[in-house]
C-alpha cells in the first residue's frame, strides 16, 4: 500500500514537473515577430539573400524571433521620415539605402557621391572603414541599432538607360528627365544639365513608358529584374559604382525586446549576411555586370561606354561638389569625409590616375 501511494506520489510529482516546464517555455518563449521596411522591389535578387538571413534567425531562435520581408515600400513608410520612424521605434527592422537618407543625416551620403571613385574595390574599402562612424550615428542620433553593412548585390557600373536617345558626352544629358537615387546624385546630375528626378524604382516602368522621365540611372541586374529593357534601348556606362551600401538595423525599441543571448545570434548571422554581399561585389562585380548586360543585350538594349575625357569632367565637378559641400556643412560631415578621404583617388588629367587622397 505504501509502495503505491509513493508511486503516485512520484507520478503526480512528475505530471505537475511536466505541466511547469511547458507553462514556463510558453510564458518565456512567446514569438516576437519584426516587420523588415525593405525598399527594394521582390523581384530583385537581395530579397532571397535576406529572407535565408531571416530563416536561420528564425530557425537559431527556435521559433522565438520571426522577421518578414516587406519588399518595394509596402509597409508605406516614406524615404523623407525613414530615420525619424526608426528613432519613434515605428520600424521595427529594415534595409536602408543611404543615398534615400540624406535629406536626415547627410553624413552618410558623403560615401555616395557618384564619380568620384576610380574602382568598386576602393569604394568597398571606403565603406568598410566607415562602419563604426554609422554605427555611432545611428546609435546616438536616431535610436537604432546598426547590425550589418551589406551592399547593392548586381554588376558594377554606372549606367544611363535611356529610350531611343544616345549619350555620348555631358551635353547630351542637359535637359535629360532621368530618374535618380537621390541624395548627392540630384546635385551632380543636376549641375551637368539633366532634370534629375526622384521615385521609387517599382515607379520607373509606367513612368518610362508615358514620358514621364526619359531615362534613369541604374545598373544592369535592375534593368533587366524590373523589365524596363522593355521601355529603355540605349545603354552609356558611366565607369564604376559608388559604395552603395545597404544597412541592416534595428529601432532601439524592437532592439531592447530581446535577451543578450539572440541579439548576439541575431547580429551574427546578419554580420555574415553583410560579408556575403561585400565578398561577391568585391570578387565578382563586372563578371556579373557583364551577364546581365548580356541578358539586356538580348532583349535589344545596345550599350556603349562614355568616353573617357567626357568621364574626366564628370569626376571632376562631382569632386568639387563633394568638396564645396564639405567646406560648407563641416560638423560631422566634415568628420565623416576625413574618413573616406584616404581611399578617394584623385586625378590631374584625364584618365591619370595618381594618388590616394592627402
Amino acid at each position: 500500500m505504501k509502495t503505491k501511494t509513493f508511486r503516485l506520489f512520484l507520478l503526480l510529482i512528475t505530471v505537475m514537473a511536466l505541466f511547469l516546464t511547458a507553462y514556463t517555455k510558453s510564458t518565456s518563449a512567446k514569438e516576437i515577430v519584426w516587420k523588415m521596411h525593405q525598399w527594394r522591389p521582390a523581384t530583385q535578387e537581395e530579397i532571397p539573400y535576406q529572407q535565408l538571413a531571416c530563416d536561420e534567425i528564425y530557425k537559431r531562435s527556435n521559433g522565438n524571433l520571426k522577421i518578414v520581408i516587406y519588399p518595394d515600400f509596402s509597409l508605406g513608410y516614406s524615404t523623407s521620415s525613414w530615420l525619424r520612424d526608426i528613432k519613434s521605434g515605428l520600424i521595427d527592422i529594415t534595409t536602408i539605402y543611404i543615398p534615400s537618407i540624406s535629406g536626415e543625416e547627410a553624413s552618410f551620403d558623403v560615401i555616395e557621391m557618384p564619380q568620384i571613385w576610380r574602382s568598386r574595390e576602393q569604394a568597398l574599402m571606403a565603406a568598410n572603414a566607415f562602419f563604426n562612424f554609422k554605427k555611432k550615428v545611428y546609435k546616438e542620433a536616431w535610436g537604432g541599432e546598426l547590425l550589418a553593412q551589406g551592399t547593392i548585390l548586381e554588376g558594377g557600373s554606372e549606367i544611363i538607360f535611356t529610350k531611343g536617345k544616345v549619350i555620348k558626352s555631358v551635353a547630351d544629358l542637359k535637359g535629360l528627365k532621368l530618374r535618380v537615387p537621390g541624395g548627392r546624385y540630384r546635385e551632380l546630375y543636376t549641375k551637368l544639365g539633366a532634370a534629375p528626378q526622384s521615385m521609387p524604382l517599382g515607379d520607373v516602368y509606367m513612368s518610362m513608358k508615358t514620358g514621364v522621365i526619359d531615362g534613369l540611372r541604374t545598373g544592369s541586374g535592375s534593368l533587366y529584374q524590373l523589365k524596363l529593357y522593355e521601355t529603355a534601348d540605349k545603354a552609356v556606362k558611366l565607369g564604376p559604382w559608388p559604395a552603395l551600401s545597404q544597412d541592416i538595423v534595428v529601432s532601439d525599441r524592437a532592439w531592447k525586446e530581446l535577451s543578450p543571448e539572440l541579439q548576439g545570434m541575431v547580429r551574427d548571422v546578419w554580420q555574415k549576411w553583410g560579408q556575403g554581399m561585400m565578398a561577391h561585389v568585391f570578387h565578382a562585380p563586372y563578371v556579373d555586370d557583364l551577364y546581365w548586360q548580356k541578358q539586356n543585350e538580348a532583349k535589344g538594349v545596345r550599350y556603349t561606354e562614355m568616353p573617357e575625357a567626357e568621364l574626366a569632367k564628370m569626376r571632376e565637378i562631382a569632386m568639387e561638389i563633394l568638396l564645396a559641400w564639405v567646406k560648407s556643412r563641416g560638423g560631422r560631415i566634415a568628420e565623416a569625409y576625413e574618413i573616406i578621404k584616404p581611399f578617394i583617388v584623385q586625378q590631374t588629367k584625364a584618365g591619370v590616375p595618381v594618388q590616394f587622397s592627402k
